[in-house]
């Protein structure tokens, strides 16, 4: 990007940016027919079925689409707003409510249950799992939930100081109201169909699209530009624009800006020329940038392969956020800054839970030697024949030895486990059964 392009230059919308070498492998890749643009087609099938109407030149001043007013009340809406002198923990408990912990706890202890009775094998081999743990506690209760809350939120205070740390019918199934909203969306959402569909249900909206999404005018996506110049076609109230910038060429669609550019000051204090939708663009996903940055300062956000656990603690974060836009919006007095409102939180969430058992500090090399040692007791099966001998204990190795199981594998198995009566290497799970048919 250029210096004179400010926010456009952002992260979001350099995924909707594609190189002007690049272009052309795109379009081969989707096997778009350019002979069709130069015959003056650009696209006529798949506009009329991805949002009907062609796509036209604009010739002159633009007038833009027809402008749907926000009707709407501005401002917090919350039904059941808590006393203004409540704790803060009230705030966070519209968000968090005990139906939404209790429906936590009973699918989670539902998954334990089904879990453990499908694995009574692995079980079995390991009696060391923690997941015995869980069987001897018994099942989890609604205090345990809020206590793992508190700790994704306790979590989330290392960033400062720690005090314990697309398409449619998804849109239209979220009821949206018709009061004329204006929506920024970055490029994995957008496409001229769900623009055209959002503006039919009065809502209007901005964003970068990606330059394979079906519907597209194909004429612009082939045109060459210079730097800081743009090709501009509207279809109806949907205005498409590809903007050259320097080394990156987004394209853009608007259902509210009009084509043309707008003088704009710079951060420099130049007076330059920017195309009218990138200024929509760049305001419209201002508040959007503005939301993740409170955001990402207090969430609890890990490295982690599964995206489920990522996407549960990035909804608890926004959630807590969200709870303390309304408490500062709404408490009178001396309102309570982001990090002190997250303790207060955290300490009414955690209240006097404590845990069953409080784990051990990791063990020194000499209780590592020692265990290794003692002999393992493995319980009797249920069957009418004894193990064997009161002798037969199960007994670990040394380090780095192992022996092969005699309990008749298809494959050589190696143990790091023997009998210390029968002087053979057996597999714990191995224990038993050959026991039982030593002395059959």
């Amino acid at each position: 990007m250029s210096d004179e392009s400010d926010h456009i230059s952002d992260d979001s919308l350099d995924d909707g940016s594609t190189s002007e070498e690049s272009y052309s492998d795109i379009l081969t890749q989707n096997k778009v027919n350019l002979d069709e643009d130069e015959q003056g087609n650009d696209g006529e099938e798949d506009d009329q079925q991805f949002g009907g109407g062609i796509w036209t030149t604009i010739v002159g001043e633009d007038p833009g689409p027809r402008q749907i007013p926000f009707i709407g009340v501005p401002g917090v809406k919350v039904r059941h707003v808590p006393p203004r002198n409540a704790p803060p923990s009230a705030y966070a408990k519209l968000f968090f409510s005990d139906t939404f912990i209790d429906m936590i706890v009973t699918e989670t202890n539902d998954y334990a249950a089904s879990w453990i009775d499908n694995h009574q094998e692995y079980l079995h081999r390991k009696p060391h799992s923690t997941v015995h743990q869980w069987i001897k506690e018994g099942k989890i209760t609604r205090q345990e939930i809020q206590a793992l809350l508190a700790f994704f939120f306790n979590i989330g205070q290392d960033c400062g100081r720690s005090h314990l740390q697309s398409s449619f019918p998804y849109a239209s199934r979220s009821k949206l109201p018709e009061l004329g909203h204006h929506l920024g969306l970055d490029n994995y959402f957008s496409s001229p169909k769900l623009f055209i569909d959002l503006y039919n249900e009065h809502t209007t909206a901005t964003g970068t699209v990606r330059v394979n999404r079906k519907g597209l005018p194909k004429q612009i996506l082939k045109q060459s530009l210079q730097n800081q110049e743009v090709a501009e076609r509207r279809k109806g109230p949907l205005l498409c624009v590809a903007y050259k910038d320097g080394n990156r060429r987004p394209v853009l669609l608007s259902t509210v800006a009009r084509a043309g550019y707008d003088n704009v000051v710079n951060r420099r204090g130049q007076n330059i020329r920017k195309p009218s939708i990138v200024q929509v663009y760049n305001k419209a996903m201002g508040g959007v940038d503005l939301s993740d940055a409170k955001l990402y300062t207090y969430l609890a956000e890990r490295r982690t392969l599964k995206w489920t656990k990522k996407v549960f603690i990035s909804l608890i974060g926004r959630a807590l956020l969200n709870s303390y836009i309304l408490y500062s919006k709404n408490v009178e007095g001396r309102v309570l800054n982001r990090h002190s409102y997250n303790i207060s939180v955290i300490e009414s969430f955690v209240g006097d839970y404590r845990p069953s058992k409080i784990p051990r500090k990791r063990r020194s090399m000499q209780d590592i030697a020692e265990a290794r040692n003692q002999p393992i007791n493995i319980l009797p099966p249920q069957h009418a024949h004894e193990p064997g001998p009161s002798t037969c204990k199960l007994v670990k190795l040394e380090v780095g030895k192992r022996r092969d199981c005699v309990n008749g594998h298809e494959k050589r198995t190696r143990s790091s486990y023997e009998c210390s009566n029968c002087n053979v290497g057996l597999c714990p799970g191995c224990f038993t059964e050959y026991h039982n048919t030593k002395n059959l």
